[in-house]
C-alpha cells in the first residue's frame, strides 16, 4: 500500500536563514503520528508544506500520491479543500457569526454543499451541541478548541493536521484536548498528524519524528 503523505529531502530557508530540514516522512492512511521538536526547528513550516500552503525550497510532498509542486496555487487550495483538515495554533474562529454559521463557513470555502446535519453531529460527537448558536466570543478556551477540531473535520478529509494544539495548556486540558484529537480522527477515518514542541506528548502517540534546528541554527 503506497503511503498517504511522503516526504523527503524537504528543505527551506527564509533569507539566508535555514529553518527546515527533513530527510524523510512517510505516512500510511489512517496514521496517528507525532512530529516534535525545539522552536526553530520548521514544525510550522512543515506543516505549511504538508497542507499545499506553501512551497519549500526543495524536496518532494507527495499527497495521496499527488505532488503538491505540480499544482498551481488554485489547484492546492481545491487539492487542501478537499482532503486536508487544519487546525492552527491560533484557531481562527470568524468571530462574527456562529459555531455552526463557522462551521457552515469551512463548508462554503471547500467548495461543498451545505451540510448541517453533519455539522450538528460533529458538534454532537465534540461535546458541543448546547453551544450550536453560540458566538466565538462566548465560548471557553476549551470550547473553541473543540470547534476548531469540528471545523477541521467537517469536509470529511482525509488528513488532519494539527500546529501545537496544548502548548498553552496544562498536563490536564492537554491530555483531554489530544485524547479528542485521536478519537475523533480515529472515528472520521482521517490520518492525524500534529506538530509540537511539547514532550508530554511523544508517549500518547504511536511513531514520531523528531526535528532538529537546521545545522546553520544550531548553538
Amino acid at each position: 500500500m503506497s503511503a498517504l503523505i511522503e516526504a523527503s529531502a524537504v528543505r527551506h530557508h527564509y533569507g539566508d536563514r535555514a529553518v527546515l530540514s527533513l530527510d524523510a516522512l512517510s505516512l500510511e492512511a489512517g496514521a496517528q503520528h507525532l512530529v516534535l521538536g525545539p522552536s526553530g526547528c520548521g514544525k510550522t513550516t512543515l506543516l505549511h508544506a504538508l497542507a499545499g500552503l506553501m512551497l519549500p525550497d526543495a524536496g518532494s510532498i507527495r499527497v495521496d500520491g499527488q505532488d503538491l509542486r505540480a499544482l498551481s496555487n488554485a489547484q492546492r487550495d481545491r487539492f487542501r479543500g478537499r482532503n486536508i483538515g487544519l487546525i492552527f495554533q491560533r484557531l481562527h474562529l470568524v468571530s462574527a457569526v456562529s459555531v455552526l454559521r463557522n462551521l457552515a463557513l469551512a463548508r462554503h470555502f471547500g467548495r461543498k454543499p451545505p451540510d448541517r446535519a453533519r455539522a450538528l453531529a460533529l458538534l454532537d460527537a465534540l461535546g458541543l451541541a448546547h453551544r450550536a448558536d453560540a458566538m466565538p466570543a462566548e465560548l471557553s478556551h476549551g470550547e473553541a478548541q473543540r470547534v476548531a477540531i469540528a471545523r477541521a473535520l467537517i469536509n470529511q478529509p482525509r488528513i488532519l493536521l494539527a500546529d501545537e494544539p496544548t502548548s498553552s495548556l496544562d498536563d490536564a486540558n492537554a491530555r483531554e484536548v489530544i485524547e479528542l484529537l485521536r478519537t475523533a480522527s480515529e472515528r472520521e477515518g482521517a490520518t492525524l498528524l500534529v506538530v509540537t514542541h511539547d514532550q508530554r506528548l511523544r508517549d500518547r502517540f504511536p511513531s514520531a519524528t523528531l526535528l532538529q534546528v537546521p545545522e546553520a541554527e544550531a548553538a
